[in-house]
């Protein structure tokens, strides 16, 4: 088995996203106008944060029915700082961030693509043939408030052998657990005989 029948599955599933995208949709409040720095000044609920430091995409701010096209300057817990088109209001008191992940789709389309090319072939095998050593549950500590998916993503990563592929749609917390397996991956490498390599990547 090489592996195409596997892809073009995935391939398939990639363009009924495209036909459908995903899109999330980030409420802002409290905007101020800073003329000397040309852009605006917002509040932004913790959890509305969390959500817009997952994801990434083409971005876009709703005010009034109108989206302008906005760029992400600085974003912390409680703020978030936009260069906005061709809108110079000086107060808004609630406006939308529209984040299309239509891009990131392409790409990983593109992606899976080029995994069909024949020098390609010994990857398609390792993703669709490879016979791996698995691996345990791993007992961590958290220090993030993770739901029960997530807190599972962590545990498994942490106790593979070989390899263990964490996927999820935009805005599902795959940045947050990243920090957790690895504290808790260090964690590990002070107890005897758990030594092993690991790399951890992600696609953004």
């Amino acid at each position: 088995m090489s592996g195409i029948d596997e892809l073009d599955i995935y391939i398939g599933l990639m363009e009924r996203q495209l036909q459908h995208p995903f899109n999330t949709r980030i409420t802002l409040t409290d905007g101020r106008f800073n003329s000397r720095e040309e852009l605006y000044v917002f509040s932004i609920r913790r959890s509305e944060y969390k959500k817009l430091e997952q994801i990434r995409g083409g971005y876009s701010f709703e005010f009034w029915g109108k989206e302008h096209p906005c760029s992400i300057v600085d974003l912390r817990t409680n703020q978030v700082r936009l260069r906005i088109e061709e809108l110079r209001e000086e107060r808004i008191e609630e406006g939308t961030i529209n984040v299309d992940t239509t891009n990131i789709i392409k790409r990983e389309k593109w992606g899976l693509q080029q995994l069909k090319e024949e020098q390609f072939l010994d990857k398609r095998r390792l993703l669709f043939t490879g016979r791996f050593s698995g691996g345990t549950r791993s007992e961590c500590i958290f220090e993030e408030n993770l739901n029960e998916e997530q807190r599972h993503a962590v545990e498994y990563a942490v106790g593979v052998q070989d390899v263990y592929l964490i996927w999820g749609p935009p805005g599902t917390g795959k940045t947050t657990i990243v920090p957790e397996i690895v504290r808790n991956y260090i964690h590990q490498l002070f107890q005897p005989q758990k030594l092993r390599t690991k790399f951890i990547s992600g696609f953004i």
